[in-house]
């Protein structure tokens, strides 16, 4: 069941902030992943989720699974030039997210499975898990054409889950320092960085969200503060 409460956030691109619930969950970044050219939702998900999702971000919404997962955002990571997948995840899976997107698609040869969480970045730059082998960085590089950087945010080696980056702007679990959030935002190629939290308080970042240039679709709890800062910071 989608539980659905919409803010339309009128600025002079008209960018769109949802507020929902999948499957009685605020953690729309588990299962949703957006890129500034599409965006991936779980297989089966119903219609007007699609249509939803579609019409925030102003991108092509696939569905799909990960590893036979549902939990897409979680386990992927992508930019508008190609897909990361993990080990697990099935040749059938590369094949139809190739075929779809027209996209390199590749599993990326690490121990880690939930790449969502360990790798941030937009489609200029990239940051991993500071322990990420050296084949699995030169495969990162080669499919998402970007350069990649190791490090940490607000202490953790978990970039994907404290951060959440588009085109424009990037976004921060509290606990990140100003010079953190600096040097992120001069290495993925944006115009702003911040810190917030999501879903009432929480400060894993990517958990409650998912966001590109176009729109944004966070948890329904994310209160009025919450989303005035992705709005500032993201679109």
């Amino acid at each position: 069941m989608i539980s659905l409460s919409k803010e339309v956030l009128q600025d002079r691109n008209s960018q769109q902030i949802v507020r929902l619930n999948y499957k009685g969950s605020e953690c729309i970044g588990v299962f949703f992943l957006a890129t500034e050219s599409y965006a991936l939702i779980p297989r089966g998900s119903h219609e007007s989720l699609k249509e939803i999702v579609e019409e925030t971000l102003q991108v092509p919404v696939i569905e799909t699974t990960a590893g036979e997962s549902s939990l897409v955002g979680v386990l992927v990571h992508g930019n508008s030039y190609g897909i990361l997948l993990p080990h697990i995840a099935s040749d059938e899976e590369v094949s139809f997210l190739q075929h779809k997107l027209g996209l390199k698609v590749t599993l990326v040869p690490t121990m880690y499975t939930a790449l969502g969480n360990v790798v941030l970045g937009n489609d200029y730059a990239t940051i991993v898990h500071p322990k990420m082998e050296k084949e699995a960085v030169k495969v990162i590089e080669e499919t998402l054409e970007t350069p990649v950087y190791k490090a940490i945010i607000g202490g953790s080696p978990l970039v994907g889950a404290y951060a959440v980056a588009t085109n424009k702007g990037v976004l921060c679990h509290v606990n990140s320092s100003l010079s953190e959030v600096r040097w992120l935002a001069q290495t993925l190629k944006v115009e702003d960085g911040g810190v917030t939290t999501i879903n009432r308080g929480i400060p894993y970042v990517k958990i409650g969200l998912v966001a590109n240039s176009g729109g944004a679709i966070c948890g329904k709890t994310t209160t009025g503060p919450e989303l005035m800062r992705i709005k500032s910071i993201l679109f």
